[in-house]
């Protein structure tokens, strides 16, 4: 049974002392691992103790130190905080339009610091974005061939030289597309005639 239970600031101690122990001037012998400690010998702690008298039984403050001898978070760590952290609709537009240009989370991530100078000022972290990314995908899932299909009409449209043509499955799902644009019936034509000399000059028979 569990008769005490001590509950302490995380940055109790310090990096050089084991907390704790009976001699406060006792250093660690053995470093695993080297890393920047935020530990300030903070003394705020909660100290519970278990009672039981035959009528209730349960846990009562033995002692609380209320305050902290640090901020709670540090300014350049705010930013981090739920708090401070949403996709606002210029989150969305702009990750809209990173999207459309092929550009990834993370690189989108990077042009956001840039832009907004730092960050601390972009108003979310790459998680976020990269959740946000997700919450995209999923909103057009099942739409996705519609998407497609529409712009190949657009383009059609815009275009007399474009062709397209869509294949439909028996449930009603997009299995074959094939287009081709002015640009790529110009190559296709010039690698025709290329290959036609090419065939000519070495003698090889010419098949439709």
């Amino acid at each position: 049974m569990v008769l005490w239970q001590y509950l302490a600031c995380s940055r109790q101690g310090s990096k050089n002392f084991i907390p704790g122990h009976t001699s406060q001037s006792t250093e660690v012998s053995v470093k695993k691992r080297r890393c920047r400690s935020f530990r300030c010998e903070c003394l705020a702690k909660l100290n519970l103790r278990y009672f039981s008298d035959g009528m209730s039984r349960g846990c009562e403050v033995y002692q609380f130190v209320e305050y902290h001898n640090h901020l709670m978070v540090a300014n350049e760590h705010r930013h981090f905080m739920m708090a401070n952290r949403s996709l606002d609709p210029i989150h969305q537009r702009f990750m809209e339009d990173c999207g459309r240009c092929n550009i990834g989370s993370t690189l989108t991530f990077k042009l956001l610091k840039e832009i907004m100078g730092g960050p601390e000022n972009v108003g979310c972290d790459i998680i976020d974005i990269r959740n946000g990314y997700r919450d995209i995908m999923s909103n057009i899932d099942g739409s996705d061939a519609q998407m497609i299909f529409d712009y190949m009409r657009s383009q059609k449209e815009s275009s007399d030289a474009f062709y397209y043509e869509i294949e439909i499955g028996s449930h009603g799902k997009l299995t074959k597309l094939f287009w081709a644009d002015a640009i790529s019936r110009r190559n296709y034509h010039i690698s025709s005639i290329s290959l036609t000399v090419l065939w000519e000059i070495k003698g090889m028979p010419i098949h439709d």
